[in-house]
C-alpha cells in the first residue's frame, strides 16, 4: 500500500505547495498552463454562442435592467419581490454598466470565472493531497462538458460555483492555517454565495457542527474557539443582513433571502408527472395558494401544504426520494449539456470516486473542507430536488477526491503501465457511452420502469 504509506502530513503538503526556488516556478508555470488550458474551451464556447436567455435566465436578465435603470427588484406588476437571490443580477448589471447589454461579455467573464474555478481545484487538492493529484484534478475540470457548458448561459451556477470554492479555499487554509483573516474571507463569501443561492444558508452551521474545535486547532483554548466562531457567523450575518433588512422593509416579515421556498418544497414533493424536477407544480394546492396576495404568505401555505401532503402519502414521498438521489448521481445531462446527454467526464471520474471515498475515509476530519460540501448538498436535495444542475457546484469536490482515487489506483498497482491501462480503459468506455447516449439512456429508462421508479 504504498500509496498510504506515502501519506504526508498537512504541514508537509502545504509547505510543498509554497516552497521557493525551482518548486515555486514549477507551480506557478502549473497554475498559469491550468488557467489558459480550462480558458480556452470556455472562451469558445462563449465567443460562439448565440443562445437567447431563457426560462430563469430571463427573469435575471430582466431584473438586472430593472437594477440599472433604477427599479430595483420588482415582479410583472411593478411590485418589490424577494422571488429571487440578488448576487446574480447586481453581477449582470455591473456588467451591463461597463459594457452594455451585452451577453458575450456576460460569458466571456463567466469564462474566466470557470477557469479559476480550476486553478482553484489545483490548489485545494494540492494542500489536501499532492501537486500531482492537484494537477490531475485540475486537467478533468478544465474539460468537463458540464463546467465548460455553464460559462454560456446566464444562470446562477457559474458565480456560485466560484464563491463556493473560494469559501472552501478559506475554509481548508483556516483549518491548515488559524487565521482570523480565513474566518472573515470565510463569512463573507459564503454570505455572497447565500445571496446567490440561499440553498446554501445554513452551511455555516453545517461547518461549525462537523468540524467543531478543528476549526481553530486540535486544542483550542475555549474563549479562542468562541470568538472564532463569533468571527464567522458575524461575516456571514454582516454580509446577509442588508438584504434581509430590505425584505423586511418590502414584506414586513423575516425573510432571510427568499419567498419562493414554499413552491420550491412543494415541487419537489409534487414534481411533474410525478417524475420530472425543476419545474413548477401546477394543481388545486398551487392554484389557491395564487390567491393569495402576499409571496411570504403565499410561500407559508405551500410549505405547510407540503409537510401535509409528505404525511398524507408516504409511499410516494419514498418514490420520490429515491428519484431525487438518482437524479442527483446521474451521469446524464438534460438541463446544462443538453438532450440527456451522457456526461462521460463525471462518468468517468465517479467510480474513482467512490475509491477515492474508501481509500481516504480514515482522513475523513482532515478531509472535511472537501468533503462537507458534498454531503451537504446531498442532503439539502433530498428537501429540494437533486439534478445535474444543482451538483454542479460541488462537481469539483468529486472530482478532487476522483483525482486521489486514480492517484491511488497508480501508486498501488505493481506496475504503473497496467494503472494507465485501467485508468485509459475507463475514460474510453465513457467516452463510448456518450457516443451512444440515446441508448443507454432508453436502457436505464427501462431498467427504471421495471423497478416502477418511472
Amino acid at each position: 500500500m504504498e500509496y498510504i504509506k506515502a501519506d504526508y502530513s498537512v504541514k508537509v503538503r502545504h509547505k510543498e505547495m509554497n516552497i521557493s526556488g525551482e518548486n515555486r516556478k514549477k507551480i506557478i508555470f502549473i497554475i498559469i498552463g491550468i488557467f489558459v488550458i480550462a480558458l480556452l474551451p470556455r472562451l469558445l464556447v462563449a465567443l460562439h454562442s448565440t443562445q437567447a436567455p431563457l426560462s430563469d435566465a430571463i427573469g435575471y436578465d430582466d431584473w438586472a435592467v430593472n437594477i440599472l435603470e433604477g427599479r430595483g427588484f420588482i415582479d410583472g406588476q411593478g411590485q418589490a419581490t424577494s422571488w429571487k437571490e440578488p448576487s446574480y443580477p447586481f453581477f449582470l448589471a455591473s456588467v451591463y454598466y461597463f459594457f452594455g447589454h451585452n451577453y458575450k461579455a456576460v460569458r466571456v467573464i463567466q469564462a474566466i470565472l470557470g477557469a479559476l474555478i480550476c486553478v482553484a481545484i489545483f490548489f485545494i487538492a494540492g494542500r489536501t493531497f499532492d501537486i500531482k493529484t492537484g494537477f490531475i484534478a485540475a486537467l478533468i475540470a478544465c474539460f468537463n462538458p458540464s463546467l465548460i457548458k455553464i460559462s454560456e448561459y446566464l444562470l446562477t451556477e457559474n458565480l456560485f460555483t466560484f464563491l463556493l470554492i473560494a469559501a472552501i479555499f478559506f475554509l481548508l487554509k483556516q483549518m491548515q492555517e488559524q487565521d482570523y483573516k480565513n474566518l472573515i474571507f470565510l463569512g463573507f463569501a459564503l454570505g455572497i454565495a447565500t445571496l446567490t443561492r440561499s440553498a446554501i444558508i445554513l452551511f455555516p452551521l453545517f461547518i461549525l457542527l462537523f468540524t467543531g474545535k478543528r476549526l481553530v486547532s486540535r486544542n483550542p483554548d475555549t474563549k479562542i474557539y468562541i470568538s472564532s466562531v463569533l468571527i464567522l457567523v458575524f461575516s456571514f450575518i454582516l454580509t446577509v443582513s442588508p438584504w434581509t433588512l430590505r425584505n423586511w422593509w418590502v414584506h414586513h416579515k423575516f425573510v432571510p433571502v427568499v419567498s419562493r421556498m414554499g413552491l420550491g418544497i412543494y415541487s419537489s414533493f409534487v414534481p411533474k408527472d410525478g417524475k420530472f424536477f425543476g419545474f413548477d407544480a401546477s394543481d388545486e394546492t398551487t392554484q389557491k395558494s395564487e390567491l393569495i396576495h402576499s409571496e411570504v404568505e403565499r410561500s407559508s401555505f405551500l410549505v405547510k401544504e407540503t409537510l401535509k401532503y409528505i404525511k398524507d402519502n408516504p409511499l410516494q414521498v419514498l418514490k420520490v426520494e429515491i428519484l431525487k438521489i438518482l437524479y442527483f448521481w446521474s451521469p446524464f445531462d438534460w438541463e446544462i449539456v443538453g438532450y440527456g446527454v451522457y456526461n462521460f467526464m463525471y462518468g468517468f471520474v465517479l467510480p474513482f470516486f467512490i475509491l477515492g471515498v474508501f481509500t481516504t475515509f480514515k482522513r475523513f476530519k482532515e478531509l472535511l473542507p472537501v468533503y462537507l460540501p458534498i454531503v451537504y448538498t446531498f442532503l439539502i436535495s433530498l428537501i429540494t430536488y437533486g439534478s445535474p444542475r444543482f451538483r454542479l457546484p460541488v462537481e469539483p469536490y468529486i472530482i478532487i477526491i476522483g483525482a486521489s482515487g486514480i492517484m491511488y489506483c497508480i501508486h498501488n498497482f505493481s506496475k504503473k503501465t497496467y494503472a494507465m491501462l485501467l485508468i485509459s480503459s475507463c475514460f474510453l468506455l465513457n467516452l463510448l457511452f456518450y457516443f451512444k447516449s440515446y441508448h443507454i439512456k432508453i436502457f436505464v429508462r427501462s431498467v427504471m420502469e421495471k423497478a416502477y421508479l418511472w
